[in-house]
């Protein structure tokens, strides 16, 4: 079982958007796995019907002893632990919640191949504690001057955790998202990215296009629905970045790749 931290302390940059469609795909390869919405938002649970929540495992019960309820099945392989304002309470019970976490993370892993946490766009524990479980970590960022601001403390605050409380945690690097390719600016900010922090990109960039974000109120995957060539052409960028990073989490051969922090 692999765990996996969709994380960023920004938002607007296609945080969820990402982890959602992660889940999807190894869905779609045949794996079993497990989305948290560990952000108090609850935009990766509002991907999915979820009539019926409140009788589910909630994303605040992860931080408990003795959480009650099963996780939600949404899709075939894919099951959901729906994100709740019980979470909001991690921020004020600071690095205790870890604890808890993790043993609750590792019972869940039995049932699972993967397990995808979307966490809230902070620096908070909300975001950290995720991390401190994980064996993965992936970064969308979008090229502007807002979205790549405060990279660098991202970056150290990720190194820290892996050399201080979770050895295991390995840094997929920085997905570009939503990259516009007649904007000066994405332009010049990706040229500055290759420039200067190469090392960190994912070999992949997913361009901004209506029909990615759109999959949040089809609550369908962006493949299933794509129709027309733009959508279609938005549609294989977005798959070949999940893809990479499928394969970075179940790697065939010894080709796995990971940051060096």
């Amino acid at each position: 079982m692999s765990v996996i931290s969709i994380a960023i302390h920004k938002g607007g940059v296609g945080k969820t958007t990402i982890a959602v469609a992660l889940a999807r795909f190894a869905a779609k390869q045949g794996k079993t796995v497990l989305l948290i919405d560990f952000d108090p938002q609850s935009n990766a649970t509002g991907n999915f019907a979820t009539e019926g929540k409140q009788r589910s495992l909630l994303a605040s019960h992860l931080l408990s002893d003795k959480p009650t309820g099963k996780p939600m099945n949404v899709e075939k392989n894919l099951d959901l632990i729906p994100a709740d304002m019980g979470l909001l309470e991690a921020e004020m019970k600071g690095t205790a919640v870890v604890g808890p976490l993790k043993a609750n993370v590792a019972a869940l892993s039995k049932r699972y191949d993967m397990v995808v946490f979307d966490t809230p766009p902070s620096m908070g524990i909300g975001m950290l504690a995720p991390l401190m479980v994980s064996d993965y970590c992936l970064s969308p960022v979008v090229p502007d001057a807002y979205g790549v601001s405060g990279l660098e403390a991202l970056l150290q605050r990720i190194k820290l955790i892996k050399r201080s409380s979770n050895p295991k945690l390995n840094f997929l690097g920085l997905l570009v998202n939503r990259y516009r390719f007649n904007d000066a600016g994405h332009v010049d900010v990706l040229r500055l990215l290759r420039k200067q922090g190469s090392q960190f990109l994912v070999p992949w960039i997913v361009s901004e296009y209506a029909a990615l974000s759109n999959s949040a109120h089809t609550k369908k995957a962006a493949w299933e629905t794509a129709k027309s060539p733009s959508a279609k052409k938005a549609s294989k960028a977005l798959t070949d970045a999940l893809d990479w990073i499928f394969s970075q989490m179940f790697p065939q051969k010894n080709d796995q790749m990971s940051v060096s922090l």
